[in-house]
């Protein structure tokens, strides 16, 4: 992470740019959903200065560079864990 901003704010705005390219809004029933297009969305976020997809998939096990959604299926973001760390921390 860069060392200038805060880490609590990086956070917020990785957890927010995830939720977002996972609305309702931004999806379509059978739409591929891959790795790299979220890392795309999130590796140029102000402060992000490093970006690492640990675990990626639909189902809760294993890690898929890539799935599609069924027709009738609306994805929704479930365990995240984001660790920013590098940064500014609250005082």
């Amino acid at each position: 992470m860069d060392p200038r901003y805060r880490n609590d704010d990086v956070h917020d705005s990785v957890v927010a740019a995830f939720t977002d390219l996972f609305s309702f809004d931004n999806v379509d029933f059978g739409q591929r959903i891959s790795k790299a297009g979220i890392f795309r969305a999130t590796v140029d976020l102000e402060g992000v200065a490093y970006l690492e997809i640990s675990i990626f998939n639909r189902d809760g096990t294993g890690d898929d560079p890539d799935f599609t959604l069924d027709y009738d299926e609306i994805p929704e973001v479930g365990a995240l864990l984001v660790n920013a760390t590098g940064g500014i921390t609250a005082v």
